[in-house]
């Protein structure tokens, strides 16, 4: 991705404070998009911007979720008041989903109304992240919203609890199965995401079969998980020379020290 897009691929994410100086190289606003933390800040959003330490170094965006904990009842109500959707009280998985999605929600309704003659495309994984995609298409934020779910969340539940789930699957009545197995909020916004969205994948046809099933929406294209295979031989590789270099020590040290 930073190969076909450079300059203009940014990832989004919630700030995870201990793992931060691990796994993010801190780094300055970019000019293009101070204008856009100014108006975040008004609303209370906070982030912080780096380069995320993998291979590409892909600037990354992430959201410090405790800055707007304090609004998370009124944040729930606002969702509810659009979009019917009743979410549970301390719910902690949910209620991050609930946060992080107001954040990126903020940030990319400012981005496009300063970029308004850009062309911006935001892509969303799995329920976690569907509360921001949701947003934006209710309030009409022009940008192009891609969702894909990897599994859906009822499917990982039903699978859990049926041997032959695969040949059930068209007879499932996907509201019932959710609110029995006490999951109808994530289900929801899941669906709710898929529904939005003007893209929906997967990542394998198994998986288009299992979401048109169960969140009766047809998937747009399928869109396998990538293996970097150079980066997993050069590990390979790394680990072969490690194991040499640590025998030549051993062997000095037993020389040098033997007896």
């Amino acid at each position: 991705m930073q190969a076909e897009y450079p300059g203009r691929y940014v990832l989004l994410g919630p700030l995870v404070a201990g793992r931060f100086p691990l796994e993010v190289e801190e780094i300055e606003v970019p000019c293009e998009l101070a204008e856009v933390k100014e108006c975040l800040e008004t609303t209370g959003v906070r982030v912080r911007f780096g380069r995320w330490l993998i291979e590409g170094n892909p600037m990354v965006i992430l959201f410090d979720l405790a800055a707007l904990s304090h609004r998370i009842n009124q944040l729930k109500g606002e969702f509810w008041s659009l979009t019917g959707i009743s979410l549970p009280a301390a719910d902690f998985e949910v209620d991050n989903a609930v946060l992080f999605g107001f954040g990126v929600y903020e940030f990319l309704k400012a981005y496009a109304s300063i970029n308004s003659e850009g062309l911006a495309v935001a892509h969303f994984h799995e329920w976690q992240a569907g509360v921001a995609l949701i947003l934006l298409k209710t309030r009409f934020v022009p940008m192009s919203l891609v969702f894909t779910t990897h599994a859906t969340i009822l499917g990982r539940y039903l699978c859990a609890g049926d041997a032959d789930f695969y040949n059930h699957l068209p007879f499932f009545d996907s509201d019932r199965e959710a609110g029995n197995l006490n999951i109808f909020p994530r289900y929801s916004l899941e669906k709710a995401a898929a529904h939005c969205a003007e893209v929906f994948t997967t990542v394998s046809h198994v998986t288009a079969f299992e979401a048109e099933n169960l969140l009766k929406r047809t998937v747009d294209g399928v869109l396998p998980n990538g293996l970097n295979v150079v980066k997993f031989s050069a590990l390979h590789q790394f680990q072969n020379l490690h194991a040499n270099a640590k025998e030549k020590i051993h062997e000095f040290v037993e020389g040098h020290f033997y007896g």
